[in-house]
C-alpha cells in the first residue's frame, strides 16, 4: 500500500469538505472572503474587494494573517513576504490556475456564485 498517496488523497478530500462548509467571513467593511485553498501551513483567500482592480489573492501563513498578496496575471508577489520555498510553488500554482482564478475573481466581483469554481481550483493544492 502507498500510504503517502492515501494520506494526500484523504487530505485533499477533507480540504474540499472544509471548503464547502467554510462560511465566508464578512469583515466589518462588508467585504466577503473566499477560501480558495488550505494546506497545512497556508491559506489562500480572495476577497470581494470592489475598490481593488488588480485580480489578486491573499495568503495567510501559519497564524500570520495576510502574510503576502500575489497578483494573478501575471503571477507576482505584490505585497508582504513569503518563505522562498513557498514563493516558487505559489507562483507555479498561480500560473497553472490563472484562468480559473480569474473566473473566480470575475464571479466574486459581479456578485456570482464562486463555490463551484473554487472547488475546481481546490483540487490543485500546493505542497504542505
Amino acid at each position: 500500500m502507498n500510504y503517502e498517496a492515501i494520506t494526500k488523497s484523504l487530505q485533499a478530500q477533507l480540504g474540499r469538505v472544509d471548503l464547502l462548509n467554510y462560511n465566508s467571513n464578512r469583515r466589518k467593511n462588508s467585504v466577503i472572503e473566499f477560501l480558495i485553498v488550505r494546506t497545512q501551513k497556508l491559506k489562500i483567500k480572495m476577497y470581494q474587494e470592489h475598490k481593488h482592480q488588480i485580480p489578486h489573492i491573499h495568503i495567510d501563513y501559519g497564524s500570520e494573517i495576510h502574510s503576502a498578496a500575489y497578483q494573478i496575471n501575471p503571477p507576482a508577489l505584490i505585497a508582504g513576504h513569503m518563505k522562498r520555498e513557498y514563493n516558487a510553488s505559489i507562483l507555479g500554482w498561480l500560473e497553472l490556475n490563472r484562468d480559473s482564478l480569474l473566473k473566480i475573481w470575475d464571479a466574486a466581483h459581479s456578485g456570482g456564485n464562486v463555490q463551484t469554481l473554487v472547488c475546481e481550483v481546490n483540487g490543485n493544492n500546493l505542497p504542505n
